[in-house]
């Protein structure tokens, strides 16, 4: 096993699509490479059944959820043998969601988004650095920087 050396985007009739699979959906920077690299639909193919009954498979989904509003692009959350569902492109969860364990199948609508590309996809990682230091340029200003005080003194005669 060893690692691609990017996205492989594949060409469909309806459009580009990107897939990355089950925790790659997990981290930003996979889902924006996809994006990046001009999937205009986004698909994570996931076998959940290592999570067992417990939150886990609500969190990926709401970890997709996240991606898909970073990207802003839908996302098809496909898992064998966890929950799957339809996102769209603000985050917005399906009205359905599959069980656990349980064959299921999900009908719904997704939107190929062609030429959308957020200011993650843009900037990646450099949206949250330059964040961050304007933050600490805030605080440290504040903390630096003497207030006049616009209450009287107390100064008697």
């Amino acid at each position: 096993m060893t690692p691609g050396s990017g996205p492989e985007i594949m060409m469909t009739d309806f459009g580009p699509l990107g897939s990355v699979i089950s925790f790659e959906g997990a981290f930003a920077r996979y889902m924006r490479e996809n994006a990046d690299a001009g999937a205009g639909l986004l698909v994570i193919a996931t076998n959940e059944a290592s999570y067992g009954d417990g939150p886990a498979a609500d969190q990926l989904i709401w970890k997709t959820r996240m991606r898909s509003a970073e990207t802003g692009l839908d996302v098809v959350h496909a898992a064998i043998t966890g929950k799957s569902t339809f996102i769209t492109d603000g985050g917005v969860i399906g009205e359905e969601v599959t069980p656990l364990f349980e064959a299921a199948t999900l009908d719904g609508t997704v939107q190929m988004r062609h030429n959308h590309r957020t200011l993650f996809v843009r900037w990646g990682d450099w949206l949250a650095v330059l964040a961050m230091l304007a933050g600490g340029v805030a605080f440290t200003w504040a903390r630096l920087v003497p207030t006049s005080s616009a209450e009287p003194s107390d100064q008697s005669d």
